[in-house]
């Protein structure tokens, strides 16, 4: 995968900071998949659900689907333009 993943399951936002650096890579970006806890009349239970990843990961991701679904478009361009000489 290009990026490290750490999993979280807690009331409160991790320590977005204090993660990085207890994980220590450097080399590929660090997403943290977060499951926020609620408490409720019994125990805790899961009140949403969220990947906090660093802006220029998530640029990078935008680019990558913007580049396919262009690469898509082209593509099926092509294929159409050779199915109509085709007919």
């Amino acid at each position: 995968m290009p990026f490290y993943v750490q999993c979280k399951k807690t009331k409160n936002t991790p320590s977005i900071q204090k993660l990085n650096e207890e994980v220590g890579l450097k080399d590929k970006p660090l997403a943290i998949f977060w499951a926020k806890q609620e408490n409720r009349e019994v125990n805790m239970v899961t009140s949403g659900e969220y990947v906090i990843i660093p802006k220029e990961f998530f640029y990078t991701l935008i680019k990558n689907d913007m580049a396919l679904k262009e690469l898509v478009n082209k593509l099926t361009k092509i294929k159409e333009e050779k199915d109509g000489k085709q007919s």
